[in-house]
Parts: structure tokens; C-alpha cells; sequence
């Protein structure tokens, strides 16, 4: 008798509705998971479980091929023209396309379905979100032009977090490792109307206008839907909701940090002296040394 179970990767695709076969896609693009093993000691960690070591991100029975396939051509753009040439080879300017408009609110649009949604369920900027998510899931379709929820800022460095706030004083040394090897994303909001999504990969701090924005706070420093130009050390921003609360995850992944067993802290020490020969000349070592190097010059 055949078995009447159903099979787990049977299912909808939650950005086209076809009853298909789901991908299991990564919530935020592989290039990126892969950039961080290549230029770190090869291992993910996530501040969910800072006591074990990744081999990959975070994935979702979420999208069908075609889906698949439509995001995976965005991402390949992004990382070879704009990403790399960024973090690898210290490009300040570069061109771009509608393209890295539409995969930035293609991998925020993953996580509201991973779990983000849910999470702001009770808040304020819930039904900002949904409405967001209607809306970015037909754009993302090539179903027709964004009216709202159609601008995005960006601001890259390791220490642009002096560029989002007056807090000059409380920038640690975490907030350059935050922006310069973290990913991270969210909602950013007052509790009344003001809503900011923000996603965030290493050096590149994406900001999402959702409601009740002032933009004049923002200099030289949007990504157009249909393309421009970006220079990378132009931007400035001068809201101190976004300054403050960046600081509060930078605070949040300190704890967790601080929340690691003292056998995996002492692992993670002797693998770092033991591979310190190859850590050194990547970005992980360049990152620490940059982080000596400010340290004696305080």
C-alpha cells in the first residue's frame, strides 16, 4: 500500500502561490555566507545559538524553482558588481541598476516570511509590513511599479555607525566587527508612526522607509529604483532613532557573545592562534588589526 504521507517540500510558494516542489532557499543570499567562511576561519556562527559552529545560513521551504531562479539572478548581480568589488577590492564608486533595488527588498521580503512578521505582530508596524509585503511580493513579480514603500538608502563602511548618530562616545569596537562582518535585519520604529526596515550585510547598511520618514536627515545617500550611482564614502545619515537603536542590537549581540560557554571561548581562542598564519591576511584579520591599530591610537 502506498504511504498517504505528504511530503514536507510539497507546498505554495509564498511569492508566486504555485502548488510545487519548494527550494530550500536561503534566507539571506549564499554569497554572502560563502564571502564570510572565505575571509574568517571558515565557520558561521549565529547569535541564536553562539554555542554552535555553522556550515551554512539560515534556510526556508519558502520559494519554487522559477522563484529560486528569479531571486538567484539578482543576487548574482549584486555580488559580482557591486558586493566584491566593495569588500574585496575597496571600489568607491560604482554603477548600478534596478537590480540591487529590487534584492534588497527581495532578501527583506525573506525574512518577513521567516519570521519577522510574526515577531512584529503586535506592534505598531505590523500593518505597515503586510501592506509593504503586498505590495514588494507584485513589484518583486514584475506585476507593475512600486507607488509606496519604493525608497531605500545605503550607507557603507565599518564605521558609518558614527554617520547614524550623535553617540560618538558609546561606538565600541563591536560596532565596527557589526558592519563590517555581521548580518543582521529588522524593524526600527517609535512606537507610533515612524517605521524604518533596515537589512544589514557586511559593510553595506540598507535602510527601508516605511512610514513617517523625514528624509531630509539623509545625505547623498539613496538608491534609486531605476539606477545611478553610488559613492561610497559620500553618505551621511542623521536620524538618531536608527543611530540608537543599532546600538541596542550591537548591545544584544554583545550579551549573547557574553553568553557563550567558557569551552567554546577557549576553543575559539586556540583556533584563532592555531590559524592565525591564515586568518591574518583575510578580512577577518585585517578587520582585527584595524581594531588594534584604533585601539592604540585612542
Amino acid at each position: 500500500m502506498l504511504s498517504d504521507q505528504s511530503n514536507k517540500n510539497e507546498g505554495y510558494c509564498k511569492l508566486c502561490n504555485s502548488n510545487t516542489t519548494l527550494q530550500h532557499s536561503h534566507i539571506y543570499p549564499k554569497f554572502i555566507m560563502n564571502w564570510l567562511k572565505e575571509t574568517g576561519d571558515g565557520f558561521l556562527r549565529s547569535a541564536d545559538d553562539v554555542n554552535r559552529r555553522r556550515q551554512d545560513g539560515f534556510k526556508s521551504y519558502m520559494l519554487c524553482a522559477n522563484c529560486e531562479d528569479r531571486f538567484g539572478k539578482l543576487e548574482t548581480y549584486v555580488a559580482k558588481s557591486i558586493f566584491h568589488p566593495v569588500v574585496n577590492d575597496s571600489v568607491t564608486e560604482f554603477k548600478y541598476d534596478e537590480r540591487l533595488f529590487k534584492f534588497v527588498i527581495s532578501v527583506f521580503w525573506r525574512t518577513l516570511h521567516h519570521g519577522l512578521l510574526q515577531e512584529e505582530k503586535q506592534f505598531s508596524t505590523y500593518p505597515y509590513l503586510l501592506e509593504a509585503e503586498k505590495q514588494w511580493k507584485n513589484y518583486l513579480l514584475d506585476n507593475g511599479t512600486l507607488e509606496r514603500f519604493n525608497k531605500l538608502h545605503l550607507l557603507i563602511g565599518v564605521d558609518v555607525m558614527r554617520n547614524t548618530s550623535n553617540l560618538e562616545k558609546e561606538i565600541t569596537d563591536r560596532a565596527v566587527k557589526y558592519m563590517a562582518r555581521n548580518i543582521d535585519s529588522g524593524v526600527i520604529d517609535d512606537g507610533n508612526t515612524y517605521h524604518v526596515a533596515f537589512l544589514k550585510i557586511p559593510r553595506f547598511l540598507f535602510i527601508i522607509p516605511v512610514s513617517n520618514i523625514d528624509e531630509k536627515q539623509f545625505t547623498d545617500t539613496e538608491i534609486f529604483i531605476s539606477g545611478g550611482s553610488y559613492r561610497v564614502n559620500d553618505g551621511f545619515i542623521n536620524d538618531p532613532n536608527i543611530g540608537y537603536t543599532l546600538l541596542d542590537r550591537i548591545n544584544q549581540l554583545e550579551n549573547a557573545l557574553g553568553s557563550m560557554s567558557q569551552a567554546q571561548k577557549q576553543k575559539i581562542e586556540e583556533r584563532t592562534l592555531k590559524k592565525w598564519g591564515d586568518v591574518k591576511n583575510k578580512d577577518l584579520g585585517q578587520i582585527l588589526e584595524y581594531l588594534r591599530d584604533k585601539s592604540k591610537n585612542k
